[in-house]
């Protein structure tokens, strides 16, 4: 990767950035800025992106170094951190953003947690892999993602850092609790003193934001935040911050799991998110129509299990009854002021197109124009978009009934040249056993979803197609809210 510039004036010059051969730069100058804008990666071939575009020749001025200046926080503009944004649909959606207010603005506190070296030398906790309640269990980055406060859970060899197992949220009862490589020492009252507080209140008392605090600026995601319950602590490679109201709570998540917040992380290149880092997202403007639909979703992403059950007494709406999906559900069920556990979603691509509802609200809020959404989707998330279109190690496959394709099924549906009829694809292919669903049917029975062994159902695989993508998704989420909106305020 290189950037390119040629200054012509003191405070104009072109700039063109994520560079895979000097060519692109001289057809871009020369281009007619006709077809789609280029990224990272070009989507009909998977290779990097060599098309050259008009877009990609930024020119940077006096206002640009301005809108660089807020988004990194620099001292001064003639000094500012440079940002890279890769097209035109980038760099408007920036200096959109910058404009808006800040996450800075709530004053959060902030927890940096335990330090994984130094606190464990120290003898306050120690390695114990099992089974944690939440008042007990130290969290790592793995642990978490995006609106996923049980993402993984170590594996009890923990041969390498990537030894993890993807859980089955599906199968996750009320009382679930995470399963840890850490725990506190016998030395409860140390444990307690020492962790971060906040006043006379320890940061452990709150739910709080979490996020990995390690970054992969060009992976699928960078910023990766949810929400943790009381008691929970953490080691540094996950940052907290809280002591805000839960409605609050839940709408700095909102704004922060959405993928304009993480297109404006991803700008800084930095490879950690540290709490200033964070607080430089945008927030979500106060009273606006949508700010309680995307909390509402939110809240049915990350309250998994009855930890979350007073965060969800606290910000119920009686609006949520009336909230009806904008795209498919799969496992939809009532909801009600009390938490139960039929309030979470959690069918895989339920939760997928959840996520893609938030992202569309918040853009909208933020008065990001729905193209230019999908421009920054396509060419910033070049790992997302392979995903999403089915393509790569983590491709986001779902059969009929709205659950993802384990990776073995999915690897013989690949080799099986993606048959649409059970009939091409036997049944022991079309099986699979979950490891930590096992562990946990050892650890904690009974479930409410006893499903030893994941069968997929008798209907057609469904391959990725125009008509399922993510951009025909945010589009049509985009018309839809729209068309609400304007119903609700005729009346």
């Amino acid at each position: 990767m290189a950037s390119t510039f040629t200054a012509l004036k003191r405070s104009l010059f072109p700039s063109c950035h994520l560079l895979y051969h000097p060519e692109t730069v001289l057809r871009s100058l020369a281009h007619d800025s006709s077809g789609e804008e280029p990224g990272f990666k070009d989507p009909r071939t998977g290779t990097w992106d060599l098309r050259p575009h008009a877009s990609r020749i930024q020119t940077v001025d006096a206002s640009t170094l301005k809108t660089w200046q807020q988004a990194t926080s620099s001292e001064t503009w003639q000094n500012t951190q440079m940002v890279y944004t890769v097209n035109s649909a980038a760099a408007r959606t920036l200096t959109s953003l910058t404009s808006q207010d800040r996450i800075s603005n709530l004053e959060m506190s902030f927890s940096r947690g335990w330090y994984e070296n130094t606190d464990f030398e120290a003898g306050l906790f120690s390695k114990d892999w099992g089974p944690s309640s939440w008042r007990q269990a130290i969290l790592q980055g793995s642990h978490i993602s995006i609106n996923t406060p049980l993402f993984k859970q170590p594996n009890a060899t923990m041969k390498n850092k990537d030894d993890w197992t993807i859980g089955d949220i599906e199968a996750i009862n009320s009382a679930a609790h995470p399963i840890t490589l850490y725990k506190p020492s016998n030395d409860q009252v140390a444990y307690d003193s020492q962790y971060t507080h906040w006043g006379d209140r320890s940061a452990r008392d709150f739910y709080r934001l979490a996020w990995r605090n390690m970054a992969a600026p060009t992976g699928e995601r960078t910023l990766i935040p949810t929400i943790i319950p009381p008691g929970t602590a953490h080691v540094m490679t996950v940052s907290a911050a809280g002591g805000v109201a839960a409605n609050r709570l839940c709408e700095v998540l909102a704004a922060s799991s959405s993928i304009i917040s993480d297109f404006r992380t991803r700008t800084s290149g930095r490879s950690h998110i540290d709490f200033k880092d964070l607080i430089l997202a945008p927030a979500l403007p106060n009273n606006h129509p949508l700010t309680p639909r995307a909390v509402l979703r939110v809240l049915r992403l990350n309250c998994l299990t009855d930890a979350y059950a007073d965060l969800w007494d606290e910000c119920w709406d009686e609006s949520f009854v009336s909230d009806s999906p904008i795209l498919e559900r799969y496992d939809e069920r009532p909801i009600g002021p009390k938490w139960t556990a039929d309030t979470p979603l959690r069918r895989a691509e339920d939760r997928r197109n959840a996520q893609a509802e938030i992202d569309v609200m918040v853009a909208m809020m933020l008065g990001v124009p729905i193209e230019d959404l999908c421009t920054i989707y396509r060419t910033q998330f070049a790992v997302l978009y392979d995903y999403d279109h089915g393509r790569g190690q983590g491709a986001h496959v779902y059969d009929a009934n709205g659950r993802q394709l384990p990776t073995p099924v999915r690897q013989a549906w690949e080799k099986r040249q993606r048959p649409t009829s059970n009939e091409d694809m036997p049944l022991s292919e079309r099986t699979h056993t979950h490891p930590w669903l096992w562990r946990l049917l050892r650890l904690r029975p009974p479930l409410p979803h006893p499903r030893p062994r994941i069968r997929l159902p008798p209907h057609p695989h469904r391959p990725h197609n125009e008509s399922n993508s993510i951009t025909t998704l945010l589009r049509h989420t985009q018309q839809k809210v729209t068309d609400q909106m304007t119903l609700r305020f005729s009346h």
